[in-house]
């Protein structure tokens, strides 16, 4: 895939240049879970609390800035949860050096009947 260290310092380069005020913004989800994602199993209480541990886990990283740390922890677990997003965030908290993360809310959609479910958080880098 495209080297995401070299996409952030394009948009940190970019941006910096522009006058004023620019907003970034990566919609992003998290952890696509339930046997329409592959596992095996129905979903149950136990296993959505442990993804909102595992996601929540990924989430304090983002805050901490520890962005290649939230990187390692994916690859570690294999990203067993199946988080399609890493690469946006990890590009935006890198074009944005320095700057506070904090996570605002967490939600998980959970659709029992379909057995699909998505997990997503709403934060701000300022």
């Amino acid at each position: 895939g495209p080297d995401l260290g070299a996409v952030a310092d394009a948009i940190a380069a970019v941006t910096s240049d522009i006058p004023g005020r620019t907003v970034l913004i990566a919609a992003a989800d998290l952890s696509h879970i339930g046997q329409r994602f592959g596992d095996p199993e129905p979903t149950t209480d136990e296993f959505l609390d442990s993804v909102g541990r595992s996601d929540r886990a990924l989430l304090d990283l983002l805050e901490a800035r520890s962005e290649e740390q939230f990187l390692e922890r994916l690859r570690g677990t294999e990203n067993e949860t199946r988080v399609c997003s890493a690469g946006c965030l990890y590009t935006l908290l890198r074009a944005l050096p320095g700057r506070p993360c904090r996570i605002l809310r967490y939600h998980q959609a959970v659709d029992r009947a379909a057995e699909t479910h998505v997990t997503c958080a709403a934060g701000v880098v300022s």
